[in-house]
């Protein structure tokens, strides 16, 4: 009897965080072991991201947003304000650029997400950068 329960309350558990702003926010932004497909991301968005999104390449996305990227990627979110429609996300980023398996740059990228509720589901509708930070590293 319990083991039921207990398979029913996670089950309602992980079914009500599918449509929650800071899940779809750490979907969209590849947090996990794999990052999402191009399609995944295409989904989770709107407006000026999904536009953005659909015109890119797919060499250009593996590049860019690929989950080689967004696996090495380390993701804190700052702060956080929503309403009933709209959510707004600080954040910031940050990954190593490896060059010959050597480390040849820090960077670190400060920047807004803003979300939409459109027809009951969340979507990234925009990100925006603040500032970046670039630390070269001498190559030896």
């Amino acid at each position: 009897m319990w083991q039921k329960f207990s398979l029913l309350l996670l089950l309602l558990i992980a079914c009500g965080k599918k449509n929650d702003p800071d899940e779809i926010f750490r979907r969209f932004l590849g947090e996990g072991l794999a990052g999402p497909s191009k399609e995944e991301m295409i989904n989770l968005s709107t407006g000026k991201m999904k536009l953005y999104l659909e015109k890119m390449s797919d060499e250009d996305f593996k590049a860019t947003l690929g989950k080689d990227i967004s696996q090495e990627a380390k993701i804190k979110i700052k702060n956080r304000r929503c309403d009933q429609t709209k959510c707004v996300f600080t954040y910031s980023s940050s990954y190593e650029s490896k060059e010959n398996g050597q480390k040849t740059f820090d960077i670190e990228s400060k920047k807004t997400a803003y979300l939409q509720k459109i027809d009951d589901q969340w979507k990234v509708e925009d990100i925006d950068t603040i500032k970046s930070y670039y630390l070269g590293r001498e190559i030896k």
